[in-house]
């Protein structure tokens, strides 16, 4: 027999994860294609003096009125549901006839049973184009033409932050969606009529008046000149709600605080989407441990393996998610590999 001494101390067991080490290899992002309006409050160079600059490119920036705040800490507009709002003039923003359009806001708020305006190209008594509006705490996504709006089914809760989508598409049809899912029924519309109207940011229109004024945050205002697959507005949704890194957990079966040389050793690894797993050791792919598949959500899979060195072995795990609505993710985990006892 031989002897590999090895002194064990809390340092050396280590069990850690870091996320997309190694770069992601499903590298999940916003959606650009079609993109004609960002305003994204997180980029606090965006914001100065009373304009709130379009990060598109397109130049279209909003004005502030009644001096809504910008909390750079969590990357909102602030707004107090009397007297503030954004106005972006009679912009290029007129989607009419059936000009295809998407709406995303993301917002939080200041209470469950809110009504107020959160974009809105609507001057009511005057002419109407769309607005994506809280109606009585729910979603109220609206272009002009009859039935004159679809309804939510979410009661939206105070001070959460949720993601609202509104599609209309070439065909007439609008959409609305809340937090990736659908939130109001694909409902035929048909055209929109052409109108010279102002778009508003945290208000809307009354007889070419402000009113219906939204209290709480805003955090980014985007606007598409075509109409988002349902699967863009979940990616959407993902990305700004840092979902789109898969999570998963790496150990080994039995949680020991050491491993033995040659022993027969269990990996295992949980993955909350369906997935490609690739074991390491110190770097290198182990044997028999490489695209073993995950097939269902929160799965967890095992591999045997056998140490071939001493000393601190270091473990890594790639997750490469099969939907490219998420992110890969890299898993680490330490452990002391020692002399097996007994006779060899």
């Amino acid at each position: 027999m031989r002897a590999f001494p090895l002194i064990l101390t809390a340092a050396m067991i280590l069990l850690f994860a870091n996320v997309g080490t190694s770069g992601p290899v499903n590298a999940a992002q916003q959606i650009t294609s079609g993109l004609v309006l960002n305003l994204d409050a997180s980029v606090a160079s965006s914001y100065a003096g009373s304009v709130w600059t379009d990060q598109s490119s397109n130049g279209f920036n909003a004005t502030a009125y009644g001096a809504p705040t910008l909390n750079s800490s969590d990357g909102s507009m602030n707004f107090n549901g009397t007297s503030q709002y954004f106005d972006l003039g009679n912009s290029n923003l007129n989607f009419n006839s059936l000009n295809p359009f998407t709406i995303q806001v993301i917002f939080s708020a200041a209470n469950a049973s809110l009504t107020g305006n959160l974009v809105a190209r609507q001057n009511t008594a005057v002419a109407g184009d769309y607005f994506l509006s809280l109606s009585g705490g729910k979603m109220d996504n609206y272009v002009e033409n009859t039935p004159w709006g679809i309804a939510g089914t979410t009661a939206i809760q105070g001070n959460t932050k949720y993601v609202a989508t509104m599609t209309y598409d070439s065909s007439g049809y609008l959409t609305g969606y809340l937090n990736g899912s659908i939130d109001a029924t694909k409902t035929y519309f048909g055209s929109i009529s052409s109108s010279a109207i102002r778009l508003l940011i945290g208000a809307a229109l009354d007889h070419s008046n402000p009113t219906g004024f939204f209290q709480g945050k805003i955090y980014s205002v985007r606007i598409y000149n075509r109409a988002l697959s349902a699967s863009e507005v979940q990616q959407n949704y993902l990305i700004a709600s840092n979902q789109a890194q898969v999570s998963g957990t790496l150990s080994i079966l039995g949680t020991p605080t050491s491993i033995a040389y040659r022993s027969p050793t269990s990996l295992r690894l949980t993955s909350a989407q369906p997935a490609s797993v690739t074991f390491y050791l110190n770097s290198k792919a182990i044997p028999g441990c490489k695209n073993l598949r995950i097939v269902d959500t929160n799965t967890a899979l095992t591999c045997l393996w056998k140490p071939s060195t001493h000393g601190l072995a270091n473990i890594k795990a790639t997750i490469s998610p099969t939907s490219n609505l998420y992110d890969a993710t890299t898993l680490y985990y330490s452990i002391p590999t020692i002399a097996r006892s007994g006779n060899r």
